[in-house]
């Protein structure tokens, strides 16, 4: 992993793993599929807002 490893690298990672992150989060109840966007979103609206605008 990179020493400077920030934001952007994050969104990257989670971009190119989008498709594991969804599998894992499949299997959880409703409530808990909300939290995990609540806290995206907490911690990074901006990039939520993209998700979100890019999403089908």
């Amino acid at each position: 992993m990179p020493t400077s490893f920030n934001q952007n690298d994050a969104y990257h990672l989670f971009v190119k793993h989008q498709q594991k992150v969804m599998n894992s989060i499949i299997p959880l109840i409703q409530e808990q599929r909300w939290g995990v966007m609540l806290k995206f979103e907490e911690i990074n609206p901006d990039r939520f807002a993209q998700l979100v605008t890019d999403a089908p």
